[in-house]
């Protein structure tokens, strides 16, 4: 690992965080009903622009960039985008309907909003789910996903190598600089990290169209989804877009999505089919879910593509994988198709 490629990582976490706890230091005004207005709303002093980019930065990250796009290029794909619809038409909702609403009532938080509106019981229903959904699912996913990274990348460098140590690191600096600037730190921290996930996003596209249009056909070829009627001839006189939409959509959109391993169907649909067992359509057992194993302490092996045979089969004891594993355990999981199976699992350590 090149040193100066782990002094500049490390100097652009100091040096963001920095930036962010002294945009956000200002002299204290001593009024105390001020207080909670400079934490949760900077002041009322961002510009809208800032705070229009503090939303879209904080809603990237390692769940975008390592999980979704896992998901998606894994067996989901396009259908994955779903996700993030949903999460834009509800910002349009709230801030256009909403949110001017409760700034002119001088609210900070929907809690405090549930206390106005219905009384303290309503607050502490709404506050405390959602506490504790935040840190033990979404927050926790984020930070592991992002330590996982980062302990992958740097596996020769210590400290940065060890998953344990980068979630508590990663927890504790995102902790500290919040607690100590409160909003306006995070808008300014959003801007600079918001735009380098951006800007990273787009050469990472930008290289790996540049890959699909320079690989052989017969080696691409070898990619395209079963349902795609492609072939060599057709790749060849392809650009790399055309070649994208050949190996996921098929020549005529022939590659429809469908329910099996990755690779049986097209993946630039937006629904997939409600017979997929990953999907709880209609609230009946499923499979679990790699976010809800890994909450667990568990990791999926091998899942069965064969309807009506085993989910997944039991390695042998002791068996390791890149050495962070323990030894072979199992947990429940009913496939619909097959109630009664087991899902094996390796626990992390």
């Amino acid at each position: 690992m090149n040193i100066l490629e782990v002094v500049l990582f490390l100097g652009s976490v100091i040096g963001v965080i920095a930036l962010g706890i002294w945009m956000a230091s200002e002299p204290d005004d001593g009024d105390p009903t001020n207080d909670a207005s400079d934490y949760f709303l900077a002041g009322r002093g961002l510009t809208w622009w800032l705070v229009g980019f503090s939303l879209i930065a904080a809603n990237i990250s390692t769940e975008q960039f390592v999980g979704m796009s896992g998901s998606a290029a894994n067996w989901l794909g396009m259908a994955i985008a779903s996700y993030e619809w949903m999460a834009a038409v509800t910002l349009v909702v709230v801030g256009f309907l909403f949110l001017p609403r409760f700034l002119k009532a001088g609210l900070f938080t929907i809690p405090e909003f549930l206390e106005y509106r219905f009384g303290p019981i309503a607050r502490l229903v709404m506050a405390i789910p959602a506490v504790v959904t935040l840190v033990f699912v979404a927050t926790s996913s984020v930070i592991f996903s992002g330590a996982k990274f980062i302990s992958e990348y740097y596996n020769t460098v210590p400290v940065l190598n060890n998953l344990t140590a980068m979630c508590w690191l990663i927890a504790l600096f995102a902790a500290a600089y919040v607690f100590v600037g409160g909003l306006k730190a995070c808008a300014w921290t959003d801007l600079v990290w918001g735009s380098a996930l951006i800007v990273g996003g787009i050469v990472v596209m930008t290289m790996a169209f540049i890959q699909l249009s320079d690989r052989p056909a017969e080696e691409l070829i070898e990619t395209k989804v079963a349902n795609s009627d492609a072939t060599v001839a057709d790749l060849e006189e392809a650009g790399f877009w055309r070649r994208f939409i050949l190996l996921n959509d098929g020549v005529d959109n022939e590659a429809v999505a469908v329910n099996g391993p990755n690779g049986s169907g097209g993946k630039t649909h937006m629904v997939r089919p409600k017979e997929d067992p990953r999907v709880a359509v209609d609230g009946s057992d499923r499979w679990p879910l790699d976010s809800e194993l890994f909450l667990l302490g568990f990791e999926p092996i091998h899942r069965s593509t064969n309807p009506g045979f085993e989910v997944a089969r039991r390695r042998p004891e002791g068996d390791r994988v890149r050495g962070v594993h323990e030894v072979v355990d199992s947990v429940p999981g009913r496939d619909p198709r097959d109630s009664g199976v087991q899902l094996v699992c390796r626990r992390l350590v």
